[in-house]
């Protein structure tokens, strides 16, 4: 399916990216554990999910954040990472940009609400 939904999108307006799949129930299990319950969201840009790549393998040793402090990592999963962003100078931090080149492998990000809306209208 995912590998289908991808020639797809290359084939119709040449989308040639990283494909990450993951089924509503799962995101509905991570939903369900309030990742961000501790976060005032007032106090920052967003909160985040970053999806990785099936060989991908978090250090334990890995640093909570960017050395700028606009990205930090609240929570480390097998198969996702949460962090919030934060705006420091003019452009908010990049979880993602931040994942990929710690893990040296492709990742997805998502703002978490659009998640949430997700499982909330298909789980």
């Amino acid at each position: 399916m995912l590998s289908a939904a991808s020639k797809a999108l290359h084939a119709s307006c040449g989308l040639q990216e990283p494909a990450f799949l993951r089924r509503v129930e799962d995101l509905a299990a991570m939903v369900a554990t309030d990742p961000f319950k501790h976060v005032d969201a007032a106090s920052v840009y967003a909160c985040c999910v970053t999806l990785l790549h099936a060989d991908a393998s978090v250090p334990a040793q890995a640093p909570r954040g960017s050395a700028r402090g606009d990205v930090e990592l609240i929570h480390l999963g097998a198969d996702a990472v949460f962090s919030v962003v934060r705006v420091v100078g003019r452009s908010p931090g990049s979880p993602n940009a931040f994942l990929e080149k710690l893990l040296g492998l492709p990742a997805t990000t998502r703002v978490w609400n659009t998640v949430v809306r997700l499982v909330d209208k298909h789980g």
